[in-house]
């Protein structure tokens, strides 16, 4: 996967787990069960992306 593919894909699970908690907010509730399963798997997610971009991002500055 490219950096930019990474980037989409940390982009792409930031906005589906913001797009959970403004639901839970503009309802004035916490998150529902399978919410919150899905809130931590795209948090996982991002961590892992954040990782693989920053070894992607080093990897190119020794590049050059």
């Amino acid at each position: 996967m490219t950096l930019l593919e990474l980037n989409y894909q940390r982009r792409k699970a930031r906005t589906e787990a913001t797009g959970l908690l403004d639901s839970a907010v503009t309802e004035a509730r916490s998150l529902t069960i399978p919410e919150q399963v899905r809130f931590d798997s795209l948090t996982a997610r991002m961590h892992d992306l954040d990782t693989a971009i920053t070894e992607r991002e080093a990897l190119r500055k020794l590049v050059r």
